[in-house]
Parts: C-alpha cells; sequence; structure tokens
C-alpha cells in the first residue's frame, strides 16, 4: 500500500485553527467530506464507483476521529484512484486503524447480531457528521453545515430490516453534493499547506545507514563442510533469499 505521508486530519485541523496565519481551502474541506463519506459508502454497503458489491457483510468501523484519517500526498503527480488524477493537488483521503472494526456475513446473522450490526454503522455515520463539524468553523460555506447535517439526521435502523437504507441514502446525497461543491469551488492547494502534505520518506537503506541493528543477519558462517560435503542448494537458495531480502525498499513516515 502507498504510504500515507501527508499526516492525519488531526494536524491539518489544529494547523488551520487560525485561518488568518494557514487558511483552510473550502475546496479541500469539500474533498475530504466527499472521500470519507465514499469510503463509509463502501465500508457499509460495498458500494463504489455507482456499483454495490453482493452479498456484502455487516462492517464497522467503531473509531472514527481526526487521527485515524490520514492523507496520501502525490505532489501534484496524480494519485492512483480517478478522483486523484482530476483533483491531483489535493492528497488522498484514508480512514484507517481498523482495530476496533466489527464484522459478521448477513446469511449467518441472528436478528439480534443483524441488528447491532446496523446500530454500529448508524453511530458511524453519526461520528462522522461529529467529526466534520471542525470544518464550518474553519470555512465559510453555509452549505457545508447543510451537508453535514443530512448525517446528523439520519435515523436509527428498525429491529427487523436487513440495511441502514436510510444511512445509504444520505451518504449517497452527502457525497453527490459534496463532490459537486468541490468542483465548483475547486482552489489548488496553496505553498503552506502543500508543505504540510508534502512530508518526506525514509527508505529501508537509508535506516539501515543509521541504524545498523535494523540489518537483517546474514546465516552463521559454517565452521566446515557437514559430513566432509559442501553447501547444498538448500544453503545457497536460503542465503540468495536472506540477501535479496535485504534490497527490498520500503517506506516509512518521517
Amino acid at each position: 500500500m502507498p504510504v500515507c505521508n501527508g499526516g492525519d486530519l488531526a494536524e491539518l485541523l489544529a494547523l488551520t485553527q487560525d485561518p488568518r496565519k494557514i487558511p483552510l481551502s473550502v475546496g479541500l474541506a469539500w474533498h475530504i467530506c466527499a472521500q470519507l463519506g465514499r469510503a463509509l459508502l463502501y465500508l457499509h454497503f460495498g458500494r463504489h464507483n455507482g456499483h454495490t458489491e453482493p452479498n456484502w457483510p455487516l462492517l464497522t468501523h467503531e473509531d472514527i476521529h481526526p487521527n485515524n484519517v490520514l492523507f496520501r500526498f502525490f505532489g501534484g503527480r496524480g494519485g492512483e484512484g480517478k478522483e486523484s488524477k482530476q483533483f491531483e493537488n489535493y492528497p488522498d483521503v484514508v480512514l484507517a486503524d481498523f482495530g476496533k472494526a466489527w464484522f459478521s456475513e448477513r446469511r449467518s446473522a441472528s436478528p439480534d447480531r443483524l441488528y447491532t450490526g446496523l446500530t454500529r454503522q448508524h453511530r458511524d455515520v453519526q461520528a462522522l457528521g461529529a467529526m466534520l463539524r471542525f470544518f464550518p468553523n474553519r470555512v465559510d460555506s453555509v452549505g457545508l453545515s447543510k451537508a453535514i447535517a443530512l448525517l446528523d439526521d439520519v435515523a436509527p435502523p428498525k429491529k427487523g430490516v436487513q440495511r441502514n437504507e436510510y444511512a445509504c441514502v444520505a451518504l449517497q446525497r452527502f457525497v453527490k453534493f459534496a463532490e459537486k461543491q468541490r468542483e465548483g469551488l475547486y482552489i489548488p492547494l496553496g505553498e503552506e499547506l502543500i508543505a504540510r502534505f508534502d512530508k518526506g520518506v525514509v527508505t529501508d537503506e537509508e535506516l539501515e545507514e543509521t541504524f545498523p541493528a535494523l540489518l537483517l543477519a546474514e546465516p552463521p558462517a559454517s565452521s566446515g563442510p557437514r559430513n566432509g560435503n559442501t553447501p547444498t542448494e538448500d544453503d545457497k537458495a536460503a542465503g540468495a533469499k536472506t540477501r535479496n531480502r535485504r534490497k527490498r525498499s520500503k517506506c516509512v513516515t518521517l
């Protein structure tokens, strides 16, 4: 997976707390809303790019807050998805940390378990709305408050239903409205926010140079042939595999 090198939403909110110093672009606020709405549509309903996955299980996140919203920034080069290329100056928004997530197969779920899952999904929608209420304090957009109200007003599920239809419809309306607003209000990021998102990464090689203890240990040298035999093909293959593993390059955030 691409490294999330742009920090998290908590850092962005702290950075833009005083709009006189570093203003939060209204287009970026709508972009974050749109992508987080899409994330919940996929997580809860298996809906992506107008297509709904059949037999999608009951899934919830249960831990939606600014520290778990990460950013992938491509520096204007465009990301992997269609949206990233269309709004290439904006980072991808990633809902992370599924340590408290909940999962159940719909087909095998009892009525009580099904209702529990739908109730947890409803809490996810409420948590998303509560988190996004930070934005109207930072950008001048009446529409943003009205859009977030779509999430606040979602009714809880009733017992006996199979899906959170109210939540699904509300999220689709929310995403559609957010994407339209983002398109009309898109302004490329300023230098301050680009510097904030465009963090460097460190490769494995650089880490190994700084911290030699991170090097993978080589197989111990043999004091002599085993039973008078030369090293086997397996011994050679194991050594080559270890050396190749050391050459692979991965990235971590600074």
